[in-house]
């Protein structure tokens, strides 16, 4: 098992996209390294992946692989490595038992950048012929009890364990030389007076630099080391700090190198002072942010990149949103019309919702809502074959149950194995007034507003399209007066949630109660859900209202 160092924090820093794109290339790097090598990734999860080899010797190298190949990587953190050898359990391609379980263990022990193997990979290696392995000491593990873990020692052409500063400062620790350990160790060091004058610096920081000992110790001030923009945030931020708190941690500057390159870098300051308070030195610790800086930099770019594509995304499914409904409504002598669609979220996916209002006689006129399953590209080819299918069935047959049959037929020709609900109804005028034929399948029934009475459905429940064969479809009849509404809606107004608490049917009735025009009401209707979901709709919403206007009363 290989799992990214620092996650966690790491997780609530980024963004969505960013973070995704992170778990990505974490996945990326751990299917190729393991496929070079003759492995083979079971599964991963976030950021985890599990790995698994019949051959011990090719495991090992696999796994220091692994941990080499993260190391390298600039846009990734490091990772830890746990290993285990012996019997597991397979089932539906998955792996299980306590040698996955002990491995689990070690990964989350193991020291940032290295591998960790069990007792008994060690035991089955060859003494010969395997690699060197550091007792790592027992640990008690969760669930498994006192344990003995190795370290796997790197070569030194793998990892970080290569760069050049490292190789001299650890070459120092071994000898316990402290002038050695000083001069080369991985970061600079500087020593100045209170009032900013070198008086010690490091080799490693003149390596870095390329400047000349000479040249600064007694010479020059470490701001005078500094870019422009640095040398103004010394004064107006790093030298207070020291001065009032006695230590500067991680502060971001970039130093100026003999040649005139910029060094990216952080800084850790401590200011020293005598037994009365005095300060007498400042020692500086400078580290080389070169890489992280890269990194940073790249993450901006991907998030320039991702934000690019989110708008393009975005405006392709308003774009391609706005062909599944009308641009604008008819207009019906005696009937009032008004509707909104409000997609998801911050509409970047193309909804499943829509609705359409069309003529197909003198005073007889079809009103649909509907919602098909699920969103994007597969979903919008659904509801455009069901809007148009409708279209085309309607011109041929009289009763809303007829042509929604036909739409279900076409749904399971077209084998999308995607279904949709749907609302319709018939509107004809006969001897002057309105006469309406509601069918719903699988449709939240719309809402039949009468002045002087509760909002009631109107209809009968009937059977979801591009399921059954057969399904049950039902008309109903109903009269429709001047000042009668009637309101089509779709389940993202009464399933909106607000905690554990729905929308629901009784406060859409609420909602609805009452006389007003057809664009009022769809008004307040939206508000009124959008105000339960605090301003952002967790589904599509699709609001269609009908009223019987003035002129027939």
């Amino acid at each position: 098992l290989a799992a990214l160092v620092g996650f966690t924090p790491l997780s609530e820093q980024l963004e969505d996209d960013e973070l995704a794109a992170l778990v990505s290339r974490f996945q990326s790097v751990a299917f190729d390294l393991v496929a070079e090598k003759g492995g083979r990734v079971v599964k991963t999860l976030g950021d985890e992946v599990m790995v698994v080899c019949e051959e011990l010797g090719t495991a090992i190298e696999i796994a220091t692989t692994l941990a080499s190949g993260y190391a390298h990587d600039e846009q990734l953190p490091d990772a830890r490595v746990g290993m285990a050898y012996g019997p597991v359990l397979v089932a539906q391609g998955d792996f299980f038992g306590p040698t996955v379980n002990l491995a689990s263990r070690l990964v989350a022990i193991a020291p940032p950048g290295m591998v960790v193997v069990s007792e008994e990979v060690r035991l089955a290696l060859d003494p010969e012929t395997r690699p060197g392995l550091t007792p790592f000491g027992p640990r008690r593990l969760k669930g498994i009890g006192w344990t003995t873990s190795w370290v796997v020692e790197p070569s030194v052409s793998d990892g970080k364990m290569a760069r050049p500063a490292l190789e001299d400062f650890y070459s120092a620790l071994l000898d316990d030389d402290a002038e050695e350990l000083y001069e080369r160790a991985p970061c600079g060091y500087l020593s100045t007076t209170p009032e900013g004058t070198i008086v010690k610096v490091n080799q490693t920081f003149l390596t870095w630099t390329g400047h000349q000992r000479a040249e600064l110790v007694g010479r020059r001030q470490f701001v005078e080391l500094l870019t422009g923009g640095g040398r103004i945030y010394h004064e107006t931020h790093y030298a207070p700090m020291l001065q009032t708190q006695g230590t500067a941690r991680e502060i971001a500057f970039e130093l100026l190198t003999a040649d005139g390159r910029r060094l990216p870098c952080l800084v850790n300051a401590v200011l020293e002072r005598d037994a009365t308070g005095a300060p007498i030195v400042i020692r500086i610790a400078i580290f080389d942010a070169t890489d992280r800086r890269e990194y940073e930099r790249e993450l901006l770019r991907a998030k320039q990149r991702a934000e690019e594509s989110e708008n393009a995304a975005t405006l392709l499914a308003r774009t391609l949103q706005q062909t599944l409904i009308p641009p604008a409504l008819p207009e019906i002598p005696g009937l009032d019309l008004a509707a909104v669609y409000r997609p998801a979220g911050r509409g970047e996916e193309v909804g499943g919702d829509f609705y359409d209002v069309f003529e197909i006689g003198d005073g007889d006129w079809v009103v649909v809502i509907g919602d098909v399953c699920g969103k994007g590209a597969e979903a919008a080819v659904v509801t455009a074959l069901a809007r148009y299918t409708i279209r085309a069935a309607a011109a041929q047959q009289s009763s809303p149950s007829d042509f929604l049959a036909t739409l279900n037929d076409a749904l399971i020709r077209q084998g999308t194995g995607r279904f949709c609900t749907v609302a319709a109804a018939r509107f004809t005028k006969i001897s002057g007034r309105w006469h309406v034929t509601v069918c719903s399948a699988g449709h939240p029934l719309p809402l039949l507003v009468r002045g002087g009475t509760s909002p009631r459905p109107a209809g009968e429940y009937g059977t979801l399209l591009g399921v059954f064969d057969s399904p049950l479809l039902r008309d109903c009849a109903l009269a429709f007066n001047a000042g009668d509404h009637l309101v089509f809606f779709t389940d993202g107004v009464t399933e909106a949630r607000r905690g554990r608490n729905f929308y629901g049917d009784d406060r859409l009735g609420a909602a609805a109660a009452g006389r007003a025009s057809a664009q009022d009401l769809v008004d307040r209707i939206l508000d009124d859900v959008l105000q339960f979901q605090q301003g952002i709709s967790a589904d599509d919403i699709a609001i269609l209202v009908v009223r019987g206007s003035e002129a027939d009363e």
